[in-house]
């Protein structure tokens, strides 16, 4: 797990060193930005908040995805009547290429190397058992995050017409967790219970 954790902060490295050099790093100061030099600090936490590792809050949106109700219309396979992970990878793609700062799913924060699974009759995210309905939480422009899910021809479109139930809230008062770490092998206390 250590390696993981590694990795994953050196990938956030290198995500924070392009944004910092793009001036797009939020809350680092406009002399610093200018300047170029950083303390230990600043850096540490910029790479934290790259690799989800901190909290974020502020605006963005809420998206509800459940199965479909009742049966088959006879156009739409019996298959699709329920939420696959490929429906929650879908709405994670559009929320992050439209410019989410943090996502998460079911309380899930997901950064660069979350697995989103089928596990038998639930999703696993973050290998943390999950079931509907879905709540996606992404920070960021809620216009913007929107506008990405619901475009013409886009995800939103494709889940309903498969007859899934999707909702979307814009919201001014987001908290979305960090990531958590768990030492390899060892239990946490939502795990025993």
């Amino acid at each position: 797990m250590k390696r993981v954790a590694a990795f994953i902060i050196a990938i956030a490295a290198g995500m924070c060193i392009g944004a910092i050099s793009k001036g797009e790093m939020p809350g680092l100061g406009e002399r610093n930005l200018r300047s170029g030099r950083f303390t230990a600090t600043e850096k540490e936490r910029a790479t934290a908040e790259m690799a989800g590792l901190t909290e974020v809050e502020g605006a963005g949106v809420v998206i509800t995805i459940t199965d479909a109700a009742g049966g088959s219309s006879g156009d739409i396979s019996v298959e699709r009547l329920i939420v696959h992970e490929r429906d929650l990878v879908r709405l994670r793609n559009e929320l992050f290429a439209g410019g989410a700062k943090a996502v998460s799913i079911n309380g899930e924060r997901l950064i660069a190397t979350t697995a989103i699974r089928c596990a038998g009759p639930v999703i696993r995210i973050n290998d943390a058992p999950t079931a509907p309905p879905y709540v996606i939480e992404a920070a960021g422009d809620p216009q913007v995050l929107k506008s990405a899910v619901t475009m013409m021809g886009g995800v939103f479109d494709l889940l309903t017409r498969e007859g899934l139930k999707v909702e979307i809230a814009v919201k001014s008062d987001l908290k979305i967790p960090a990531y958590e770490i768990s030492p390899a092998g060892e239990k946490t206390a939502e795990d025993e219970g």
